[in-house]
């Protein structure tokens, strides 16, 4: 059986109005340990999630209902990577000394030391979700999914710390801290 997200518009709309009220370009982000160091990395997290929450690795839909949502899935992926190459400035660096926040970033120091590779990887991906939008042939739409889940997966290999979850802790075992 093939999972498609059913949360799509609720998905977009979410991260688009994250984008909002997180930052705007060229403008601070404010004092050390401001709130809005917490919510540019909370911002860029929740897109990243909602546009992974969107992906399929390639399986190919069964109905022509799942392929309009696939469409309509990478549709929506496109139109949030772009605001991304914005939720990354200089205070939201774990190694700018005015960082302060509450939240760990899995952002490595490669997006603050190289913006322009990290745009060419956001643009790529973007490309990708767009090839898969426009398919008009539904045979194509597992190479196309595969090839969008590369392009993240190739950003992240070079932009990304691992996910680490706080319950894989030593002191953690069931989900209950001992």
């Amino acid at each position: 059986m093939v999972k498609f997200c059913n949360k799509l518009s609720a998905a977009g709309a979410g991260a688009i109005v994250a984008i909002g009220f997180a930052w705007t370009p060229g403008v601070s982000i404010g004092a050390p340990g401001s709130k809005s160091q917490d919510d540019i990395i909370l911002a860029r997290q929740g897109l990243m999630e909602a546009i992974s929450d969107l992906l399929n690795d390639g399986e190919a839909p069964e109905t022509d209902a799942q392929a309009i949502t696939m469409q309509a899935a990478a549709e929506t992926v496109a139109l949030t990577l772009p605001p991304l190459k914005f939720l990354f400035p200089g205070e939201s660096n774990p190694k700018n000394p005015k960082f302060k926040s509450t939240y760990r970033s899995y952002a490595l120091p490669a997006v603050w030391q190289n913006p322009e590779k990290f745009s060419q990887y956001l643009d790529a991906a973007i490309d990708a979700a767009r090839a898969l939008e426009q398919a008009t042939d539904a045979k194509q739409y597992p190479a196309l999914a595969r090839s969008l889940v590369a392009s993240c997966d190739a950003c992240h290999a070079q932009f990304r710390a691992p996910f680490e979850s706080p319950f894989d802790k030593p002191e953690f075992q069931g989900g209950v801290a001992r």
